[in-house]
């Protein structure tokens, strides 16, 4: 962890790297409803540094929130705003399956995957992490960041 940032909203921690900051999410527990947010990528003294900003899922409270994440527009808007104003980045998508693996899904891949070139997909059933990263001629590569019984 690199330090704390208490004056922009919705941040836990500012880490060195994108997978040790997702990682590092530990209360993404919820086994009835997706949840997620964005990382975010800025600077302090030259070097990248990473955090992530929860975002409430637009479908929470819904039945189709146990299948679906999608950021709430309204708070995307109040919550990832002061990173861009301050000169961050959009970096890259997190959300949870709650009941089923952390392998993406069409929904996944037509609503998020098409917007970063990285996504991280985490199931709470399952324990594991799995990052998604689109290459240049379109292929989607996936590895394994986390498993629960492995830390």
């Amino acid at each position: 962890m690199i330090s704390q940032f208490n004056k922009l909203p919705h941040v836990m921690d500012v880490w060195d790297s994108p997978d040790t900051t997702i990682i590092n999410l530990t209360d993404f527990n919820d086994l009835e409803y997706e949840a997620g947010g964005l990382l975010v990528k800025g600077k302090v003294d030259d070097d990248d540094v990473f955090a992530f900003v929860r975002i409430p899922n637009k479908f929470h409270n819904q039945s189709i929130g146990h299948a679906l994440y999608e950021p709430n527009d309204n708070e995307f808007a109040k919550l990832v705003g002061p990173f861009l104003s301050r000169g961050w980045q959009l970096f890259g998508s997190f959300h949870t399956h709650p009941s089923f693996s952390a392998r993406y899904s069409g929904i996944d891949y037509a609503n998020l995957f098409q917007n970063f070139k990285y996504n991280y997909i985490k199931s709470i059933k399952y324990g594991e992490i799995i990052k998604y990263t689109w290459l240049d001629n379109d292929t989607i590569q996936s590895e394994v960041i986390w498993r629960k019984n492995e830390h």
